[in-house]
This record gives C-alpha cells, sequence and structure tokens, in this order.
C-alpha cells in the first residue's frame, strides 16, 4: 500500500517563508560549519591543515560545478 502525505505545511512554508533554494543555501551553509567545527580545535587552531584544506577544495569544485552550463553535444 502506497502512503499518502498531507504536503500542504511544506508548501505553504515554501509559498510564505523561504523559497527551496534559499533553505537549500542555508542547510549546505550549516553543514560547512558544521564540518569546519570539527576541523577546528577548542582554541580555534586547525590540527589537520590538510583536511581543511581539501574540504574547502571540494568546496570549491562544489561552486564551480554549479556555475558549469550543460549543454547537449550536437548530434
Amino acid at each position: 500500500m502506497k502512503r499518502s502525505y498531507d504536503l500542504t505545511p511544506l508548501a505553504e512554508m515554501f509559498s510564505e517563508d523561504i523559497t527551496p533554494e534559499e533553505l537549500a543555501a542555508t542547510l549546505e551553509e550549516v553543514l560547512w560549519r558544521y564540518v569546519g567545527l570539527l576541523l577546528c580545535g577548542a582554541d580555534g587552531s586547525v590540527p589537520c591543515q590538510e583536511d581543511a584544506n581539501q574540504v574547502y577544495e571540494l568546496r570549491m569544485l562544489k561552486e564551480a560545478l554549479a556555475a558549469v552550463s550543460w549543454a547537449r553535444c550536437p548530434g
């Protein structure tokens, strides 16, 4: 049996409070801040700079890929 959900509260949130794009950006920012907290020591130092650099490079790659215009190849 397939479940049925009333998505009215979600639809109202997206039409009145926040757009899906804004929510996605907020969730992504929370993720990056959390990763930053995991990588930093209590004194603000970065015990494993290599990991921090790789996380930063992944974020840069994600942003670059999001900016790519994907076009179909002719033929």
